[in-house]
């Protein structure tokens, strides 16, 4: 029918405007916050919601010139990293100034975090040529993240004294903070209830999925090889380690901390304990999440509250250590489950290898000819 037909496209596009509406409405609430925050977490949702109207509307464009031809649509659109920087530039632009003379170390790794996604190498994005990872270090000093964003840069240009630096610094630092999910804990918090909510809750999803971890690979290069032969940095790649290990937000700094730990020397049945305590808080993180369907705005609720939840905690390690304070199970039956676990899907994994070939089906007997 093709009354139907158009009555069904009507109905998407108006759909698909409600859900824009609502993803720069979320944007705008925050930006006139007076919490610098809040208004840096406005900007960061106004950057995303801005490049991803500006790549549809130069793609429907495209797609009206070439007649919906991909090789065409593709060089109409050009590069799409200059079109990113075109939609995000000004929202990047008015982050860094604001990071630029503000002493939180929120609100400074917010910009940067932005001005590393759509400034780099832009001689115009003048603003964001103003902040650096050492700056984000001198306001945020027992952070081991802007540290080993320094390393990291050290590491690249060869500066080999900075780089020490900044690795004993991880060392000495008291926590571990990206500030991701501070970032979406605030962003969650503003979603409104109604229409386009879950279109407001997916772009702060989308956001929080885009910030980057931090650069944990230049700690475990620094503590590798020959050069642990040295006491001096075998010491601090030990600490280093226990900070990742013992304190790190992710699984993935926890996992690299205990195989630094590995490295520098930890006897076989620490390593293994701790790697038993990982698998566990794994255990715990995936049984505390919320389950259910989110097809519906209860749904989308109970994700929205989990999300601020982990958030809140302080990351999904802290958030599966507090499930499993809260589940009141000692940590040698929670072992014994993971074990069952393990037993049952080994015993799955061996039945689907050792069951036979499914036959291949006739498609002329099939259908009957």
């Amino acid at each position: 029918d093709p009354a139907a037909t158009v009555d069904t496209a009507a109905e998407a596009s108006r759909e698909a405007a409600l859900d824009r509406l609502a993803a720069a409405e979320l944007a705008e609430s925050l930006e006139h916050s007076t919490s610098d925050r809040d208004r840096s977490v406005g900007l960061l949702l106004r950057i995303s919601s801005d490049t991803m109207q500006g790549f549809l509307a130069e793609q429907l464009a495209a797609q009206d010139t070439c007649g919906g031809e991909p090789t065409c649509t593709s060089l109409v659109m050009g590069d799409p990293r200059e079109t990113m920087r075109r939609y995000a530039g000004p929202a990047t632009q008015a982050l860094a100034g604001m990071a630029a003379s503000s002493s939180d170390p929120f609100v400074y790794a917010s910009a940067l975090r932005a001005c590393a996604l759509f400034a780099v190498g832009d001689a115009s994005a003048a603003a964001c040529q103003m902040l650096s990872a050492a700056q984000w270090a001198r306001i945020d000093p027992n952070n081991s993240v802007p540290w080993l964003y320094e390393a990291s840069q050290a590491a690249e240009r060869g500066d080999l004294a900075t780089l020490a630096e900044a690795m004993n610094r991880v060392a000495q630092a008291r926590s571990s903070q990206d500030y991701r999910g501070e970032a979406e804990a605030i962003a969650e918090a503003a979603v409104r209830e109604g229409p386009g909510e879950a279109s407001a809750t997916m772009l702060v999803i989308g956001e929080s999925a885009a910030w980057p971890l931090p650069p944990y690979q230049v700690a475990s290069k620094y503590c590798s090889g020959p050069s642990l032969a040295d006491s001096n940095r075998r010491q601090i790649c030990d600490s280093i380690a226990h900070r990742f290990a013992d304190q790190g937000s992710n699984f993935l700094e926890q996992r690299i901390g205990i195989r630094m730990g590995e490295r520098v020397g930890w006897l076989p049945e620490q390593v293994a304990a701790m790697r038993l305590r990982s698998e566990i808080e794994v255990l715990g993180y995936a049984r505390g999440a919320t389950s259910g369907t989110i097809n519906d705005c209860q749904g989308f609720a109970r994700l929205r509250a989990d999300r601020v939840r982990q958030a809140g905690l302080g990351g999904e390690v802290a958030a599966a250590r507090a499930w499993i304070a809260a589940s009141g199970k000692s940590m040698a039956e929670l072992a014994s489950e993971l074990a069952t676990e393990k037993a049952a899907e080994r015993q799955a994994n061996e039945m689907t290898a050792a069951a036979p070939p499914r036959p291949a089906t006739n498609p002329a007997r099939r259908s009957g000819s």
